[in-house]
């Protein structure tokens, strides 16, 4: 458990990626330092991928589209948006 209290900071869609290769690892009875070290080398790439990926690249493709239907006074500009953001934030943990 003293483990897992550690500060751990990476991007919070892509977390469950990371939780299952530490899950697997402990299941298979791996060396806590070597656990340890994979959480770690993991978590700033990913972290660093997922916020180019999402922030800088989805939320603003998504919010573009919106944003054109809703300055044609279309109310499917804001649903158009979340649908397409939320399909994919809510999808990538599975």
């Amino acid at each position: 458990m003293q483990l897992h209290m550690e500060f751990f900071n990476t991007h919070p869609f892509l977390v469950s990626f990371i939780m299952g290769v530490v899950l697997a690892m402990e299941r298979s009875k791996e060396r806590l330092s070597v656990i340890r070290a994979i959480k770690v080398a993991m978590m700033e790439p990913l972290g660093g991928v997922g916020d180019a990926l999402f922030w800088l690249t989805l939320l603003p493709i998504c919010a573009a589209l919106g944003v054109s239907l809703a300055m044609e006074g279309s109310i499917m500009g804001p649903i158009l948006f979340l649908l397409l953001f939320n399909v994919v934030h809510w999808h990538l943990p599975w």
